[in-house]
């Protein structure tokens, strides 16, 4: 999966976190945390998800 992710644009990338986040109820938390590692390697940063702000 990883590389996958590896291959994809910046904008893409962002793209499918963004639909990850909107459906995060039907996306397993662990491919929402590999697009956020994948997007902290390439420096891109994100606003923290609202249960991140919770903890």
């Amino acid at each position: 999966m990883i590389s996958i992710l590896k291959k994809l644009n910046n904008e893409d990338l962002l793209v499918y976190y963004s639909m990850a986040i909107g459906l995060e109820h039907h996306v397993d938390k662990e491919f929402i945390e590999l697009l956020e590692k994948e997007l902290a390697r390439r420096n891109i940063s994100i606003q923290p998800r609202q249960e991140d702000n919770q903890k």
